[in-house]
């Protein structure tokens, strides 16, 4: 994940509970309204995806 990478684990707060490509951004949306979600929702971007 790019994400990670850029910031380093001692800057980077909150614990990621699932990531969804962004041309899936309605699911990950449906996925945090329904409180299932336990830590952050990450939108991945290209081939940023773990």
């Amino acid at each position: 994940m790019k994400a990670i990478a850029i910031h380093p684990k001692d800057k980077f707060a909150g614990a990621i509970d699932t990531t969804f490509p962004v041309q899936e951004a309605g699911r990950a949306h449906q996925y945090v309204k329904e409180n299932r979600n336990i830590g952050k929702v990450i939108l991945t971007v290209g081939n940023s995806a773990p």
